[in-house]
């Protein structure tokens, strides 16, 4: 409460970037997933890793030269047991730029002022601005390792690779591009 009967409201919201787990899609790990729907398998299930922690991007570019190094151009359980006739596991390049995840950041504030008409009538004009910063808060990643494989076969790198997809949604408290929003209210 502020003097001459304003209210000031704030909230906000952090929160830091998850952790990732890049997968290899197009592939069992398992040899019995069916790829021809959408397969994947975890890059740190084939080097024999847990999920865990946060990766950076150099543990993530080790873990891919460990994989690169071990595993690439070896038959999936997939192609030994001939489900997928001789899959092998592709090598993987990493794209030039790529995050990891993003931060969410979020800033709303609200005003209020209480005018009294009468002795039970009240009249409340409120404005509001959500994300006061505009900070771009964007979402869903792509952490699929594997590209597409061109005409010749040859598994190309996944230009998408730790780009994001979309915004947060665009509805007002969110997180999605800043918005004002204002408002009459009677009470009586």
């Amino acid at each position: 409460d502020l003097p001459w009967k304003f209210q000031v409201s704030l909230v906000s919201q952090f929160l830091s970037r998850s952790p990732v787990a890049p997968t290899i899609g197009g592939l069992s790990n398992t040899g019995n997933l069916d790829t021809t729907a959408g397969g994947y398998t975890s890059l740190l299930g084939v080097l024999g890793k847990g999920y865990s922690d946060f990766l950076s991007n150099s543990d993530l570019q080790k873990l891919v030269g460990q994989y690169n190094g071990s595993v690439a151009g070896t038959l999936t359980p997939a192609g030994l047991a001939g489900i997928v006739a001789s899959q092998k596991y592709p090598t993987i390049t990493l794209p030039a730029n790529y995050q990891l995840g993003d931060v969410f950041s979020s800033q709303d504030l609200r005003v209020q002022k209480t005018i009294t008409l009468h002795e039970r009538l009240q009249l409340r004009l409120i404005g509001e601005v959500f994300n006061v910063f505009n900070v771009s808060n964007v979402t869903n990643f792509g952490f699929n390792l594997a590209g597409r494989l061109s005409l010749t076969g040859e598994r190309l790198p996944n230009d998408t690779f730790g780009l994001a997809n979309q915004r947060v949604g665009q509805t007002f408290g969110s997180g999605g591009p800043r918005a004002f929003q204002i408002a009459a209210r009677m009470s009586f």
